[in-house]
C-alpha cells in the first residue's frame, strides 16, 4: 500500500474516532467521571455533591444542537430548598455568577463534559448559560428559614443571614493553615503545607451603627448551644449552615441561629444563683415567672399604667435562651444553665442539670413549686398543678390561690410560681384580655410580696412578638429574647 495513502487513512480514522467521541459526549453528557463533582449548597435541607451518574439524563435541543443533560429541577428538588420562593445561583470556577428564579426551572439542564459543568437554560436569557460551574447555590427569598441566623441588639433586628443570601450578597475569603509535611531530597528538607480556604463575614462589619461597638456577644446554636464571646468573631459560611467562629479564632458554634450583640448583663440563668444566695444567708426566696412577659411588654404596660406595683421597681433587661419557648426558658431559670447543659432547648422535659430545688435540698431547705395545668419540666420537687376549676378561661387565679395558701402556712423556704395567662392571651390575639391579665399578674405579685419576708425575683421565660393579629414567640428576636428581671426584698 502506498505509504502516503496509508498515512491519510490513519488520519481519517483518527478524525472519525474523535468525531464519534465528541458526539457521544455531546449526546450523552458522558465525561462526568473526569469532572470535579458539582456542589449544590445554600438554603437547602440537603447539600449535594453531584457527579452526574445519579440522575437520568434527558435529550433536548438548543440553538440547533442536540444535547443530553440532567434536569436542573431534579437536582434542586433533591436538595430540598427551605423556601418555595428561591433563586438559583450558578457560580463558576473563576467566580462569575448568574442567577435565575427557582420557581420555573423547565428547560434548565446541567451538562458535565471535558470542560467541566455547564448550565444550559433553554427558556432563560443566554447570559444565564454558564460554563465551568463549581457551585450551584440556592438563595431563599424568605426572611426566616431553617438555617437562618439572626443578628440582633437588645432593641432591634439588625440582620437575617442565610448561607444562600451571603453567597449572593458577598463575603470575604480567609485562609487557614492546615497540616504540614516534609521530606529529605538531595540533602535538603522540603516542606509542603495545606491550607483551608473558607468564606466568612465579619461580625464587627455586620454590627449596625445603632448597636454601637461590639463589646460582647451572646451566641445561640440550633441544638442548645449558648455561649458568650468577649469580642466580635466571624460568621463562616458552610455548605448549608452558618458557623460562628469566636474571637479567639478557635472556638466554634456550629449551626448558629442567633447572635445578640452587647447582651444585657443579666440572664435568666442568674435566677437560681440569686435565690440560693438568699437561702444561704438564712432568708427565704420567692421566684415569680410571668410567662410571655417580655421587656418591651413590661415597658408598654408600665406606660399604660397596667403595672403600678412592678412598674414602680427597677427592672433590668435580661436575656433568655434559644429557643425562647416555655420549656427552655423555665429550664434555664430553674437550673441556672443554658440549653446545651440542661438538655432543654425546645419542648423537652428531662433536665440534665441540677435544678434549684435539688440545690435547696442540699442546703437543708424546703421548696414548693406551683404550676399551671401541665408539667413543664421534670424537677427535683413535684410541681403542684392547677386546672381551671372555675372555668374562667385561665389557671392564674387557681395558681395564685394555691401559692398564697402555701406561703400562708409557711410551707417552704423557696417558693417558685409560674403564671401563664399573659402568654395564653397573646397567642389568642386578644389584646384587651392580655392587658387585663398583665394588670392581674401585677396585683398577684403585690399580694404575694407585700407580706413576704425574703427575696423576691420576678422574670419571664420569654417574650412575645406580633405575628399577624396574634402574638407568638420562639424566634431569635429582641421581643422574644429580652425579658425583665426585677429583684427586691419582700414586705417593702
Amino acid at each position: 500500500m502506498n505509504p502516503g495513502l496509508k498515512t491519510r487513512m490513519w488520519i481519517a480514522a483518527g478524525i472519525a474516532i474523535a468525531a464519534i467521541a465528541a458526539a457521544v459526549v455531546l449526546l450523552s453528557g458522558n465525561g462526568a467521571e473526569t469532572v470535579r463533582p458539582l456542589e449544590v449548597v445554600g438554603d437547602v435541607a440537603q447539600a449535594l455533591s453531584v457527579t452526574g451518574e445519579e440522575y437520568e439524563k434527558e435529550r433536548f435541543s438548543y440553538k440547533g444542537n442536540e444535547y443530553a443533560g440532567i434536569p436542573l429541577s431534579a437536582v434542586i428538588e433533591e436538595a430540598e430548598p427551605l423556601c418555595g420562593d428561591s433563586d438559583v445561583l450558578f457560580i463558576t470556577e473563576d467566580a462569575l455568577m448568574a442567577e435565575i428564579s427557582a420557581n420555573d426551572l423547565a428547560g434548565c439542564y446541567l451538562i458535565a463534559g471535558p470542560d467541566g459543568w455547564e448550565a444550559v437554560n433553554t427558556r432563560h436569557p443566554v447570559s444565564s448559560n454558564m460554563r465551568r460551574i463549581a457551585t450551584v447555590a440556592v438563595a431563599s427569598g424568605a426572611l426566616v428559614t431553617d438555617n437562618s441566623l439572626n443578628v440582633i441588639s437588645d432593641t432591634q433586628l439588625l440582620h437575617v443571614l442565610t448561607p444562600g443570601s451571603l453567597m449572593k450578597s458577598g463575603y470575604s475569603v480567609g485562609v487557614q493553615a492546615g497540616g504540614t509535611s516534609s521530606m529529605d531530597e538531595g540533602g535538603r528538607t522540603l516542606t509542603a503545607t495545606q491550607y483551608n480556604v473558607y468564606k466568612y463575614v465579619s461580625l464587627a462589619q455586620l454590627a449596625d451603627a445603632a448597636a454601637g461597638p461590639v463589646n460582647g456577644v451572646l451566641v445561640a446554636g440550633e441544638d442548645g448551644g449558648y455561649a458568650y464571646d468577649e469580642a466580635a468573631g466571624t460568621v463562616r459560611i458552610e455548605k448549608n449552615s452558618l458557623t460562628y467562629v469566636f474571637s479567639d479564632g478557635k472556638t466554634e458554634m456550629k449551626r448558629a441561629r442567633g447572635i445578640l450583640i452587647n447582651p444585657p448583663e443579666k440572664s435568666v440563668t442568674g435566677v437560681k444563683r440569686e435565690a440560693l444566695g438568699a437561702l444561704e444567708r438564712g432568708e427565704k426566696a420567692l421566684v415569680v415567672i410571668l410567662d410571655g412577659f417580655g421587656y418591651d411588654q413590661f415597658k408598654e404596660a408600665k406606660a399604660e399604667g397596667l403595672i403600678p406595683y412592678l412598674g414602680a421597681r427597677a427592672a433590668e433587661k435580661a436575656s433568655t435562651v434559644f429557643m425562647p419557648v416555655t420549656n427552655a426558658g423555665v429550664a434555664a431559670i430553674l437550673t441556672g444553665e443554658g440549653p446545651e447543659k440542661n438538655g432543654v432547648w425546645f419542648r423537652q422535659k428531662d433536665l440534665k442539670a441540677q435544678d434549684v430545688f435539688e440545690a435547696a435540698a442540699a442546703l437543708g431547705k424546703k421548696s414548693v413549686y406551683v404550676e399551671g395545668n401541665k408539667l413543664i419540666v421534670k424537677t427535683g420537687v413535684a410541681p403542684v398543678l392547677n386546672s381551671d376549676r372555675n372555668g374562667d378561661g385561665n389557671t392564674d387565679d387557681e395558681i395564685f390561690a394555691r401559692i398564697k395558701s402555701e406561703m400562708a402556712r409557711d410551707a417552704a423556704d423557696l417558693y417558685v410560681v409560674h403564671f401563664h395567662a399573659i402568654d395564653d392571651a397573646g397567642h389568642a390575639g386578644d389584646d384587651a384580655k392580655q392587658a387585663e391579665m398583665i394588670k392581674e399578674a401585677d396585683a398577684y405579685v403585690r399580694a404575694l410580696a407585700d407580706g413576704f419576708g425574703g427575696r423576691v425575683i420576678v422574670t419571664a421565660d420569654h417574650g412575645m412578638h406580633k405575628d399577624g393579629a396574634a402574638m407568638d414567640h420562639g424566634a431569635f428576636l429582641p421581643r422574644d429574647m429580652i425579658v425583665p428581671y426585677i429583684s427586691f426584698d419582700g414586705g417593702k
